[in-house]
């Protein structure tokens, strides 16, 4: 979405830990891999950061990222990759293989309302414990809610380091 507004950040949520080389980031209540957007990435940890916008003391999310912790270059390289739709107004990134293989189906479907409760207007980390598996995801409010949002991935040199995902942005 085009949108003026002061920009904030960039500001550190969490850390997350990934055992697999499989990230995907789709819609918060969907939480199907098919439906948003995978990468490929090496296992380890995985920093998240927001960007805001604040329009006249009311903030918003303008982006969330995913970026390797290892990763110590400021000069990374972008390639659009798909986009996430999104119609519950958030985004969840994660390992979905691994959740997907400690969840049944029905227990996937029913995780957003038991799991997550009310959904707030900013990114938060999940540490969650499903067939004796640990999953940790991170879930992002999108700015002004549902819609098609652009995903890259961050690249240093031939290494894929993470993703990010735009909510927000002004178009000069």
């Amino acid at each position: 979405m085009n949108q003026p507004g002061k920009e904030i950040g960039p500001m550190l949520v969490g850390e997350l830990q990934f055992d697999s080389g499989l990230v995907t980031i789709c819609d918060h209540w969907t939480v199907w891999p098919e439906e948003g957007v995978t990468l490929a990435v090496r296992p380890g940890n995985y920093r998240i950061f927001v960007n805001g916008k604040d329009f006249g003391g009311e903030r918003r999310i303008a982006s969330v990222s995913l970026i390797d912790r290892l990763c110590r270059t400021q000069e990374l390289r972008t390639q659009e990759v798909g986009e996430v739709d999104v119609d519950s107004w958030g985004v969840i990134i994660g390992q979905y293989r691994a959740w997907h293989d400690a969840l049944p189906e029905a227990a996937q479907e029913g995780l957003g309302e038991t799991q997550f409760g009310t959904y707030p207007d900013g990114c938060e980390l999940f540490d969650l414990v499903a067939g004796g598996q640990r999953i940790q995801v991170a879930r992002s409010f999108t700015g002004f809610g549902s819609g098609a949002y652009p995903v890259e991935s961050l690249w240093d040199r031939d290494q894929c380091v993470g993703l990010v995902c735009e909510f927000i942005y002004q178009v000069s």
